[in-house]
């Protein structure tokens, strides 16, 4: 099963680290963290 979600908001902080990346969305009514893990490339999402 396939499941795509979309969340639309202002990143109100962002940490990047070697092996992951710390971020903030908030939509105006509430805000959610999220920790993306992983290689990855600095400018890419």
């Amino acid at each position: 099963m396939d499941l795509q979600v979309s969340l639309v908001g202002m990143e109100s902080g962002k940490a990047e680290r070697n092996m992951d990346v710390h971020f903030t969305l908030d939509d105006g009514t509430g805000s959610v963290d999220f920790i993306r893990w992983g290689v990855w490339l600095p400018g890419t999402t």
